[in-house]
């Protein structure tokens, strides 16, 4: 029970601000000492790949005090979270040993991570954000073998690159969406019933967002909006999309841009970042089977962007 209570006290940090890609930012640790006799920590940090650290000499700290200790964490230019997702799910471990005792113990801080866009005008090539795993599918399939084939089968089945730019005034998306099997009849307020997208733009702390859609309902490009966060109106903010949808072999490919005006934005406030939520809807033709989920956080990071353009 005294160790619990010891380890709780121990040690706590926290990554402050945000890890952008090529640059560094600082992880600070406090380290605490709630005994009667000197203690020294050593560590071991670990973390995903295209992160690294400075080598940290042991830390002695004396009894009844807290000592602060801040650690450089530097990223690579090409760095991306493993998970694509910005809640913390990819964690900077630390792993402390106490000299005196032999004590071990581990605190992980929480990573939140944004995605980069140079003011290039066209898109990079390599996507910004990229869905092909399986935590980021839900299925709607229940468990009855007979439905098995409905399921999530690998990124043949469902995935996409989001790519993603800005040309002057406009924000400018390309996504492309690999389904083996492309079905679409409803259109519309209804198009999340078939294959489609679902696009979330947001201010970081600003109640609510920005909702678009997009399918390809009989060869034609059917755009949608289902809610603003501003004076402009839905059949508004979709009139303002402009751009096709094309199905190539397997890919269905999504090209369309929103002018900054349809939010009320300038380009500060792409410099000061944006949040993106991207969902793909799937029907193979035996209803909705499920999505594949792009999410930049939970409430607990809604102040927080994930995409900044580079001014």
């Amino acid at each position: 029970e005294a160790v619990e209570r010891i380890d709780g006290d121990l040690i706590s940090g926290s990554i402050d601000g945000i890890v952008v890609p090529g640059r560094a930012c600082n992880a600070t640790l406090m380290l605490h000492n709630p005994g009667k006799e000197p203690i020294t920590f050593e560590f071991i940090f670990m973390a995903a790949p295209g992160i690294s650290d400075n080598p940290v000499a042991p830390v002695k700290v004396n009894p009844g005090r807290t000592k602060r200790l801040s650690l450089a964490v530097k990223t690579a230019v090409d760095f991306a979270l493993p998970t694509g997702g910005f809640d913390g799910a990819d964690n900077f471990r630390v792993l402390y040993d106490i000299k005196e005792s032999g004590w071990r113990g581990e605190i992980s801080l929480p990573l939140y991570s944004i995605a980069t866009i140079a003011p290039t005008g066209g898109f990079s090539a390599k996507p910004q954000f990229v869905l092909d795993r399986q935590s980021q599918q839900t299925s709607l399939v229940g468990y009855n073998p007979a439905e098995d084939h409905m399921r999530w089968q690998g990124p043949e089945d469902l995935s996409a690159k989001v790519y993603m730019a800005r040309r002057d005034s406009v924000l400018c998306f390309k996504i492309v969406v690999t389904d083996d099997i492309h079905v679409q009849q409803t259109g519309g307020n209804e198009m999340w019933n078939g294959d489609s997208i679902e696009l979330t733009l947001e201010e970081p702390g600003r109640k609510g967002g920005w909702v678009f859609g997009a399918s390809l309902l009989n060869g034609k490009s059917d755009f949608w909006c289902w809610y603003t966060a501003n004076d402009v109106s839905p059949s508004e903010a979709a009139k303002s999309m402009k751009g096709h949808i094309t199905r190539k072999g397997n890919d269905t490919i999504y090209y369309f841009t929103i002018p900054l005006k349809t939010f009320g934005w300038r380009t500060a406030r792409l410099a000061s970042g944006i949040r993106v939520q991207l969902q793909i809807n799937d029907n193979d033709g035996g209803g909705r089977e499920g999505w594949m989920r792009l999410d930049s956080g939970s409430k607990a990071s809604t102040d927080k962007p994930c995409v900044v353009f580079l001014p």
